[in-house]
């Protein structure tokens, strides 16, 4: 025990808060796993229908009233303005703040047909007023404390939140008629209490609510980003109020549910991601390309093969997370968890257009995808019900992934002629695992009324994992740097 507790100390701060970072995120997606099984039980699926689209219009509405500013530019700010970090985030939170209330003036002048548009009442929107103004003091609060490895008191608190949330949604759902909108009031009270302590905590610190440089920077370098962050949220969201406008809320809640199954292993992806893309960039920067493709082969064949296993055991996932009003969700969740698949693809490609700061061609490959998403959800919801829009997001996944091929393809010839992208990524071995797994994905969803076959085939997948341990755990080393 000795040894192992002198090892922690031992190990570097940035490794030590990555530990702690990747801890407290694997709690936070078991305890919302775990809230959904809760939720969808104590609720219809209307009402749990409504917090699913209150998420989807939050996320929507957040980038217009903060512009993302605890993400893109803020890491760069922590560089550029070193010395004067808390007067940068203080500004931050005054331009927000004003962001927001501009907004939110503009939705009282029109609530009614906006109300009408979005079908949520005022109070729900005064709700989410109240959760828009507070949300970025703890991203730039919790930015700040990522950035300088400063890991305790942000774990205390995310986890703190994780907990508290959940048991007052249960009480207040529990005891209230309205219980959609109980779950969303839930939500905002704990944020607008610990979030709204920290905004307060960040305007005293910094002592700022406007500084021209800072806005003029912030906005400079995060504006012209807006279509890429939007065009994500239209990937991950726009399903959900499509489906809820064209085929109803309880359907929207069925999509929810699946959604939130198929994802859960996305912050897999970003944990590896995290790991993966400064080993790699070290290798961009001398130049060094061996060995790259090969341990992209090897994250995808690993992706590839967890996410099989959430297709295969889908059904039985869908009747412990819910009751029977949500069985037809399995049939989304094999598309949703291909496109999981298929955003690794397209990240190992974005990595290379970060890496040279190219932005411009990844907003254009971004909106395209996401406009092609939303034409298609009308098209095919409207014939084949939700289900479709698993399937269009899928397509749509893997053209974001083949935009950004020919976007690496420029980049590269842009800024190292002399280098292919063939000869950074083994594109034949990505084509050739991507077509099996798609073969693969649609065998599991034949195979979804044989139980015996798809755990038998189970079994033996994680026979052949277990064999071939030593080589996952030198990929893992690999990742690890």
């Amino acid at each position: 025990m000795n040894q192992l507790i002198n090892k922690y100390k031992n190990i570097p701060a940035p490794v030590k808060a990555s530990l702690w970072y990747t801890i407290c995120s694997t709690i936070q997606q078991g305890i919302s796993f775990l809230t959904v099984m809760i939720f969808t039980r104590m609720m219809s699926t209307e009402e749990y229908g409504l917090t699913n689209i209150y998420q989807t219009w939050f996320n929507i509405i957040i980038i217009f009233a903060t512009l993302n500013l605890q993400y893109g530019a803020f890491n760069n700010a922590m560089l550029k303005y070193e010395n004067d970090r808390d007067r940068y985030i203080s500004s931050m939170q005054g331009l927000t703040t004003l962001l927001t209330l501009s907004l939110f003036a503009v939705y009282f002048i029109f609530r009614a047909p906006i109300n009408n548009m979005i079908q949520m009442t005022t109070p729900v929107m005064l709700a989410m007023c109240i959760e828009l103004l507070v949300t970025p003091a703890f991203g730039f609060w919790s930015g700040k404390k990522r950035f300088d490895y400063e890991y305790k008191m942000l774990v205390i608190i995310t986890i703190i939140i994780s907990i508290v949330t959940p048991l007052l949604g249960i009480v207040m759902v529990y005891n209230s008629d309205e219980k959609g909108a109980a779950r969303i009031y839930s939500l905002v009270i704990v944020k607008a209490i610990v979030y709204g302590i920290l905004y307060v905590y960040n305007g005293i610190k910094g002592k700022a609510f406007f500084d021209k440089e800072y806005w003029k920077y912030a906005i400079g370098f995060n504006g012209p980003l807006v279509p890429y962050y939007l065009s994500q949220i239209v990937f991950n969201q726009s399903d959900r109020i499509m489906i809820d406008n064209m085929t109803g809320r309880d359907d929207a809640a069925i999509y929810g549910v699946a959604f939130s199954i198929a994802l859960v292993l996305t912050f897999v992806l970003n944990a590896i991601n995290n790991s993966f893309v400064p080993w790699k960039y070290r290798k961009f920067k001398e130049r060094e390309y061996e060995g790259v493709g090969q341990v992209s082969n090897g994250i995808a064949l690993l992706m590839a093969g967890m996410l099989l296993a959430l297709i295969l055991c889908a059904p039985e996932i869908i009747r412990i997370m819910g009751p029977d009003e949500y069985s037809a969700a399995k049939w989304v969740v094999p598309p949703l968890a291909a496109g999981v698949y298929f955003l690794f693809i397209a990240q190992l490609f974005i990595n290379v257009e970060f890496f040279f700061e190219e932005k411009t061609m990844l907003v254009a490959g971004s909106v395209f995808s996401a406009v092609l998403n939303v034409v298609l959800n009308a098209v095919f919801i409207k014939i084949y019900g939700f289900v479709a829009a698993g399937y269009t997001s899928l397509v749509c996944y893997i053209m974001f992934a083949i935009c950004n091929y020919f976007c690496i393809r420029k980049t590269l010839k842009k800024h190292w002629p002399e280098a292919k992208t063939t000869q950074i990524y083994d594109l034949k071995t990505l084509i050739v695992m991507s077509v099996v797994f798609l073969a693969l994905m649609f065998g599991c969803i034949v195979l979804y009324n044989t139980l015996v076959v798809r755990y038998a085939i189970l079994v033996i997948a994680i026979i052949v994992a277990i064999i071939n341990r030593n080589k996952i755990i030198d990929l893992v080393k690999k990742i690890k740097g």
